[in-house]
C-alpha cells in the first residue's frame, strides 16, 4: 500500500497544481492499471480521490460557489473583489473568467477519476455488493458532473471512457440530448448498484434517485423555454413524461425509504457538528485540519469585526465565529423578499451579534445600530472553527431531502400530494399553507418562489432561473441588473480552446 498511497499523493498534487486542458488531466498522472486497485482497500481509496475534488478550493470551497452564487440576485461582491467574480454579478464574464474556468476544469477531473473507477474497480476481487456499491458511486460522480456542466455550459465534450494516448484528448463538443442520455444512463446504473447505507459524504441509491428527479425536473422546465435554452429541443414533446419521471423518482426517495426524511429543526440541518442529519442526502464534506478546506461563508460572508470573535444570539445556536472577510454580501433586495414571519429570514440569516474584545468588553454589532450595514448568511458557519480563517468542517448540501419535497411538488402540480409537499417545507418556516391554486402554472411558480427561499445559498438558484427561463424577469426585471451576454450558457474557457479548437467553432 506504500507504492498505491505514494500514487495518490503524487495525483493529487498534479491534480490540483495542473494548468493545461483539463480533459488532459489524468495522461500526467495515470495509474498503471496492471497495479492498482488490487483490493477492496485500493478500490475504495479510488473513491475517495474522486470525492476529495469536491472540497477544494477550486471546486466547492470557493471557486465554483462563485460561480453559482454571483451570477444571481443572492450575492454582491465589496468594490475590490476580483475581476472574476465583479464579472459573474454584472454579468460581463467570458472565456477568461477564472471561476466559471475552475468550474469547467473542476468537474473534468473529477469525471476522470470516475472513469478510473467504472473501468478498473470491477476487476478487484471483494465483495460483490461493495464493489457495486463503488462502482455505482463512480456513475454518479461522473453524471453529476456532467450533470453541473451541461447546465452551465451546454455543449461540451462527453468523454466516455479514459484517455489512452494524448491523441484522445481532443474531443468534440456533443449536443445538450446526448449529454442528457448520457447523465440519466449513469444514474439508472448507479442507482441499480448502490445501496441504502448512508457513508459520509458519499453518494448512495437516494442520491442517485434524488438527482435523476432533479434532472427529469430540468428537462420538464427546460423543454417549455426553448427560445432561451437552444438545444432542448428534443424535450419539448416529451415535457409531461419528464414531470411523471421526475415524480416517479422524487416520489420513491419520499415513499420508499427512510434513511433520510424531513428535519423540523432548521438551525440543526445547518450543523456542522452533525453532518449525517436526516436532511443530508448528498452533501460536500470537509475536514477542519484538510488544506483547502476554505469556510464559504465565515470568512466570505462575514463580516470582518475588527478581527475579534462575536457570539451568535441563542436562537442562532449562540456559538462564538471568527472574523471574516466579507468579501461578498448577501443582497439586500433578496434578504428583504422574505416575509418577517419567515424562520428562515430569522434564523439562517446573521444580523446582530456580540463582539468580543482582546479584554472581554462585550460590544452588540447590528444592523439596528449601523455597525453592520447587511446580513449574512449563517448556512455554511462552523462551530468548531478553531485553526484560524482558512480551516473549518464545512457540510455544502448538495442534495436536501426538503429540495426533494419540492422537486415533487413541481412535478405533480397542485394534488393533494403536491400541496403537501410544499407546505411541510412552509409550516418549517412558519409560514401559511398554500391552498386554493387550480393553474398548474400558478402552482409551479409558487414552488419555483419556494425553492428560492429554501435553497439560497446551496447551488440551486441559478439552475432554477435558468430552467425557468427567469433570468432577465428575475434579474433585469425584479432587481434592475444588467445582463450583458451569457445569460443562459457560460462560455467554454479560453484554456480548454487553446487546448482544442474545435470547442470554440
Amino acid at each position: 500500500m506504500k507504492k498505491i498511497k505514494l500514487y495518490l499523493t503524487l495525483i493529487s498534487v498534479l491534480a490540483i497544481t495542473l494548468q493545461s486542458c483539463s480533459l488532459d488531466e489524468e495522461v500526467f498522472g495515470r495509474l498503471n492499471e496492471d497495479d492498482f486497485p488490487i483490493s477492496a482497500e485500493d478500490a475504495e481509496s479510488t473513491v475517495l480521490f474522486a470525492y476529495s475534488v469536491y472540497p477544494t478550493l477550486g471546486y466547492y470551497s470557493r471557486n465554483h460557489f462563485y460561480t453559482m452564487h454571483q451570477a444571481t440576485e443572492e450575492f454582491t461582491q465589496k468594490s475590490d473583489a476580483f475581476q472574476a467574480q465583479i464579472d459573474l454579478d454584472n454579468y460581463l464574464q467570458d472565456r477568461t473568467n477564472d471561476d466559471t474556468r475552475s468550474s469547467f476544469r473542476h468537474a473534468y477531473i473529477v469525471i476522470n477519476r470516475a472513469l478510473f473507477i467504472i473501468e478498473n474497480v470491477p476487476n478487484v476481487t471483494m465483495n460483490e455488493e461493495l464493489r457495486n456499491q463503488f462502482v455505482g458511486e463512480g456513475y454518479f460522480l461522473r453524471a453529476h458532473s456532467y450533470y453541473n456542466l451541461v447546465r452551465l455550459f451546454g455543449q461540451v465534450p462527453l468523454r466516455k471512457e479514459s484517455l489512452a494516448s494524448l491523441d484522445d484528448a481532443n474531443l468534440p463538443l456533443s449536443s445538450i440530448e446526448d449529454i442528457y442520455q448520457f447523465i440519466i444512463s449513469d444514474l439508472r446504473k448507479a442507482e441499480s448498484l448502490m445501496d441504502f447505507q448512508r457513508r459520509r459524504g458519499r453518494a448512495n441509491k437516494v442520491a442517485a434517485q434524488s438527482l435523476l428527479a432533479d434532472a427529469y425536473l430540468f428537462l420538464a422546465s427546460a423543454g417549455q423555454h426553448t427560445d432561451k435554452l437552444p438545444g432542448y429541443e428534443f424535450a419539448t414533446p416529451r415535457v409531461n413524461d419528464y414531470y411523471d419521471s421526475a415524480a416517479f423518482f422524487a416520489g420513491k426517495v419520499i415513499n420508499d425509504q427512510s434513511t433520510y426524511t424531513f428535519n423540523n429543526d432548521l438551525i440543526s440541518i445547518y450543523n456542522n457538528e452533525a453532518l449525517n442529519g436526516p436532511e443530508q442526502i448528498f452533501s460536500v464534506v470537509a475536514s477542519r485540519t484538510d488544506i483547502g478546506a476554505l469556510d464559504i461563508a465565515g470568512t466570505l460572508t462575514t463580516p470582518f469585526f475588527d478581527n475579534l470573535n462575536a457570539v451568535l444570539p441563542e436562537e442562532q445556536g449562540g456559538y462564538v465565529i471568527g472574523p471574516g472577510w466579507q468579501h461578498v454580501w448577501v443582497e439586500i433586495p433578496f434578504y428583504d423578499t422574505y416575509d418577517d414571519s419567515d424562520n428562515r429570514k430569522r434564523l439562517l440569516f446573521g444580523t446582530e451579534v456580540q463582539v468580543i474584545s482582546n479584554d472581554g468588553d462585550t460590544t452588540e454589532y447590528s444592523i439596528a445600530n449601523g455597525r453592520m450595514d447587511r446580513p449574512f448568511t449563517l448556512k455554511y458557519l462552523d462551530p468548531g472553527r478553531t485553526s484560524g480563517v482558512d480551516i473549518s468542517g464545512n457540510n455544502y448540501p448538495i442534495i436536501r431531502y426538503s429540495e426533494v419535497l419540492l422537486t415533487f411538488a413541481e412535478a405533480v402540480g397542485p394534488t393533494p400530494e403536491g400541496f403537501a409537499a410544499i407546505n411541510q417545507v412552509r409550516q418549517r418556516a412558519g409560514l401559511d399553507p398554500l391552498s386554493g391554486i387550480v393553474d398548474v402554472q400558478e402552482f409551479r411558480e409558487a414552488v419555483y418562489q419556494e425553492r428560492t427561499w429554501e435553497l439560497a445559498y446551496e447551488f440551486q438558484h441559478l439552475f432554477d432561473l435558468r430552467r425557468l427561463g427567469k433570468m432577465e424577469e428575475v434579474l433585469e426585471g425584479q432587481y434592475g441588473k444588467t445582463i450583458v451576454r451569457n445569460a443562459y450558457y457560460f462560455e467554454i474557457p479560453d484554456t480548454e480552446i487553446n487546448q482544442n479548437p474545435t470547442l470554440g467553432e
